[in-house]
């Protein structure tokens, strides 16, 4: 993963998905391609379609020009999925 994305998912992205009881996973996608998993509480949250389209694409934008983004929701994780947590989280290190 890109620095400049995981420093934005990690201290940006994931806190305020956190805050709202969900969990964020990036799962490894080839070439130009962001791939996000949302899942927990926020994942069924009628509000997700829009802080993925105002909050997560311009953040992923601004570390990864011209990205093509694709963020799935469930409790299903897909393959490969790895959790995302908030930057100084000393509670899963």
């Amino acid at each position: 993963m890109d620095e400049d994305l995981k420093r934005a998912l990690e201290r940006v992205i994931a806190p305020l998905i956190e805050a709202d009881e969900g969990e964020l996973y990036w799962i490894p996608a080839s070439g130009n391609t962001v791939r996000l998993h949302l899942r927990g509480r926020f994942s069924g949250c009628p509000g997700h379609a829009l802080v993925t389209e105002h909050i997560l694409r311009p953040a992923i934008l601004a570390s990864v020009p011209g990205a093509q983004i694709v963020v799935t929701a469930g409790a299903l994780l897909p393959d490969g999925a790895e959790r995302v947590r908030p930057a100084g989280d000393l509670r899963h290190q």
